[in-house]
């Protein structure tokens, strides 16, 4: 899997599902086990079914790169799993709420909109972990707008997908 890169903006053209808008665009490469990442100041981007078994295995491998300094996330119910798995790793665990959360470890953060809680999450953060529903989702979905947001920013962006493959999106 190593060094094999996939282009999302030739991917989403021939699917027609970007509508000839590839400007915003980005390449996805899949990323070898002995790659590290700069640093852990880690956010996730959750979808609301939450992250199936595959996609657990890859969140821990990312974890694996280095320790982790923080951990930010938005709170929802789907976002229990990876809490419960970085809580044992750090004390430093901050909740972005777009409403009420039921959870009480970590610091809970005031609650926002999901458009600036999102923009919040990946400010606060060196590494963001996406969780699309779609790796190649339309480009307006508020996941891929806050990944477009982060490239943007600088931050070092991982998406997993459905099968549990992690792609670092490039410029």
């Amino acid at each position: 899997m190593g060094g094999q890169i996939a282009t999302i903006s030739s991917r989403i053209k021939n699917l027609s599902l970007f509508k000839g808008r590839t400007d915003e665009t980005h390449r996805l490469q899949a990323i070898p086990e002995e790659e590290e990442t700069a640093s852990m100041n880690l956010s996730l981007l959750n979808n609301p079914r939450g992250l199936n078994y595959k996609q657990i295995t890859s969140f821990k491998k990312i974890l694996s790169f280095q320790p982790i300094e923080s951990f930010s996330h938005a709170g929802g119910k789907q976002d229990k799993i990876p809490h419960d798995i970085v809580s044992v790793l750090t004390p430093n665990l901050h909740i972005y709420p777009s409403g009420d959360t039921e959870f009480r470890e970590g610091v809970i953060h005031e609650a926002t909109t999901v458009a600036d809680r999102n923009r919040k999450l990946v400010d606060v953060s060196d590494v963001i972990i996406a969780v699309p529903l779609l790796v190649f989702e339309y480009e307006d979905s508020p996941t891929w707008k806050t990944i477009n947001y982060a490239v943007s920013k600088g931050k070092e962006v991982y998406v997993l997908s459905q099968k549990g493959i992690i792609y670092k999106v490039i410029q």
